[in-house]
């Protein structure tokens, strides 16, 4: 598995004293297995609530049902933290949003953003808490993700037990409903975004399957109507 998002590993910094370690904390699929697999959705569900379990600095939000039935989870981490974006109405804590797994055959940001939850809750990063909510959708795309195979994304060198698929269980890209918003997932998101109003969105791609001038790609607003400026 090529590891294209892994510096998402530089926002976690040395706990402080007489705060669990990130090692007491659960452990991804893709840990367990050496990098060879991939979670499911099951899978980052049980890591997700053994989080919640651990820490009262995490809190689960829906960002809805995808078409199959799955929930879409939404951490919600601060110190402390927000029963809801009203909470913040006199909070000078900024609100960055991080999303995974749009396209479920690119798997390393769903695993990067646990391991990068697990740090935050577990690690008790006092310099972040103090300046940051911090949202992090780890499997935005739930249902293509089920659909792992080893016959999807054939051109990339691994995980070896495979990966999802680009799709949602429409069959619908998700990353190209911004405007037409068909899909559940894509509704939640802009509830998301309305409602958190987040100053910084990372949305986890991984770019071994496209080929760049440049080994770091940026798209800038496409819009017809804005201004070119």
């Amino acid at each position: 598995m090529k590891h294209a998002i892994i510096w998402l590993a530089v926002m976690a910094v040395s706990p402080v004293p007489g705060s669990l370690s990130a090692q007491e904390g659960p452990v991804t699929v893709a840990e367990a297995s050496g990098f060879t697999a991939t979670s499911l959705h099951a899978d980052v569900m049980e890591f997700v609530a053994e989080l919640q379990r651990l820490s009262p600095l995490v809190r689960v939000e829906s960002m809805g049902t995808s078409t199959e039935g799955r929930t879409i989870p939404l951490l919600v981490i601060g110190d402390p933290v927000p029963r809801s974006p009203i909470d913040l109405r006199y909070d000078d804590r900024a609100v960055v949003y991080i999303q995974a797994n749009i396209h479920a055959g690119e798997v390393e940001g769903k695993e990067a953003a646990q391991m990068l939850a697990r740090d935050l809750v577990l690690g008790r990063t006092a310099d972040y808490f103090d300046k940051l909510i911090i949202l992090i959708a780890p499997i935005f795309n739930t249902d293509g993700n089920e659909k792992i195979s080893p016959d999807n994304r054939r051109n990339q060198h691994g995980p070896e037990q495979g990966v999802g698929i680009r799709y949602n269980g429409q069959n619908l890209d998700l990353n190209r409903d911004g405007m037409k918003l068909e899909t559940p997932e894509a509704r939640g998101l802009v509830d998301v975004l309305i409602r958190w109003d987040p100053v910084f969105f990372l949305d986890a791609h991984t770019h071994n399957g496209s080929y760049h001038q440049e080994p770091v790609t940026w798209t800038w607003g496409l819009n017809p109507n804005g201004d070119s400026g």
